[in-house]
């Protein structure tokens, strides 16, 4: 097990089971597969493709869109995480929405664990960087995108796309 979120093997192997019966399920959406690329210490992007179309990139469409989504909403439900653990009496809203296919049995104590590992990730989730393809830095990528027929397979090739443009300036 190489998570640091979970304090026993069997909490890591119930969220485990949990997860493979809400996916089968088809009730996981993008910001539940990032969560569980953190929780099991792989890099968040981790299983997402940007959009490589030229008539995409060209028409505005956002380059990292699904991963962009998810990481807008994994932002929310950890920011309404930290605000639960503070004022017990909200509604949960978001973050309900988040684990309710993730619970087995209505478990309190996997409820805040849950939230005590959303919270702890508002930070991360708030770094992630957008690249739009219609405006500032995300355009320049996407026109060197398009001109040079650039395909990059996932995250690590397109920030090497990056780290061109910004080498050869």
């Amino acid at each position: 097990m190489t998570n640091t979120y979970f304090k026993t093997k069997e909490q890591y192997i119930q969220f485990r089971k949990a997860f493979a019966t809400a996916t089968k399920a088809g009730e996981l959406n993008a910001e539940h597969f990032i969560f569980l690329n953190i929780v099991r210490g792989l890099p968040y992007h981790r299983g997402f493709t940007p959009v490589t179309k030229p008539s995409k990139l060209s028409n505005a469409h956002n380059i990292w869109g699904g991963l962009d989504h998810g990481m807008n909403r994994l932002r929310w439900v950890a920011h309404v995480a930290n605000d639960l653990k503070q004022y017990p009496k909200n509604k949960p809203g978001a973050f309900g929405r988040f684990i309710e296919p993730l619970m087995i049995d209505g478990d309190e104590a996997f409820t805040t664990i849950l939230m005590e590992i959303l919270g702890s990730l508002e930070p991360m989730a708030t770094e992630h960087k957008i690249y739009y393809s219609y405006f500032g830095e995300g355009r320049k990528i996407a026109e060197l995108m398009i001109a040079e027929d650039l395909k990059p397979k996932n995250y690590q090739e397109f920030i090497e796309i990056i780290e061109g443009m910004k080498n050869a300036q």
